[in-house]
């Protein structure tokens, strides 16, 4: 797939892992997605790690904040959706409902960001870009490739993202009534209703990575100190997939397409 250079407003652009022990982190997906090449920033900007593929960033990853720390936030990954703006985007978070964690602030000269909680506390983040547009590599084995959303209530985030991002939601029903997100006719992520099977899951959004092989990827996962949560299984004419944990317990899912993966 070609280097990306620019995101759709409202497509999802980057990921980023807030997580205890940066240093285990790196280890930990270098053993489960390959990932050997890090580009480490300076002190000043927090050891803000980024693993790169194709000479290009995929991910970035920091240590949590004291802040998130001392209220008890565990380690997890971020969504960042691409947007024109991250102050009208947050102004129209809160008018929706949503509570402001990060004001948008500047980051550096790459880019503009916000964090905020939809209203059943999940977070995600926006990301206006200046010099960095986002992920350079998707859609291939190591990289991003879907974000999917968690809710106890899936009108009520209908509702909210709708109104925030403009996306269209199309029911799948041969995946069970699962909501695929899309900017137009191209599909990013998806929806899925918190069921009492589920057990206690709060309201969030899961990062998924595409891998070559999801079986391989659980055993490193566990031959690294991860856990696995669900699967490996396959979901008939999409792929294999596993949702796992980290050694700091971020939780994210892993992918073997069934098919090409749409760009």
């Amino acid at each position: 797939m070609p280097t990306m250079t620019a995101y759709t407003p409202g497509v999802p652009c980057w990921i980023d892992l807030s997580t205890a022990d940066r240093e285990a982190a790196m280890k930990f997906y270098t053993a489960v997605l390959g990932w050997k090449d890090y580009d480490v920033s300076p002190e000043e900007a927090g050891f803000y790690t980024m693993p790169r593929m194709k000479d290009q960033s995929v991910a970035g990853m920091m240590t949590q904040s004291d802040d998130e720390t001392n209220m008890g936030v565990p380690p997890h990954w971020n969504t960042y959706v691409r947007v024109d703006s991250a102050d009208d985007a947050t102004k129209k978070a809160k008018d929706l409902g949503a509570t402001i964690v990060v004001e948008p602030m500047d980051v550096m000269d790459v880019g503009r960001m916000a964090v905020f909680l939809d209203p059943e506390g999940a977070g995600i983040c926006v990301w206006q870009p200046n010099q960095f547009p986002g992920a350079g590599v998707v859609n291939e084995p190591g990289a991003f490739i879907w974000s999917e959303m968690y809710t106890k209530d899936p009108e009520a985030a209908k509702a909210f993202y709708t109104g925030l991002f403009g996306w269209n939601m199309e029911v799948n029903d041969g995946l069970g009534g699962y909501i695929e997100l899309k900017v137009g006719d191209h599909t990013f992520g998806g929806m899925m209703e918190i069921t009492a099977e589920m057990g206690p899951i709060p309201p969030n959004w899961l990062v998924y990575f595409a891998v070559d092989d999801a079986d391989a990827a659980v055993e490193a996962a566990k031959a690294a100190g991860g856990s696995a949560m669900m699967g490996p299984m396959d979901i008939p004419q999409v792929g294999r997939f596993a949702v796992l944990a980290d050694g700091q317990g971020a939780v994210f899912a892993v992918i073997k397409t069934a098919g090409e993966p749409a760009s």
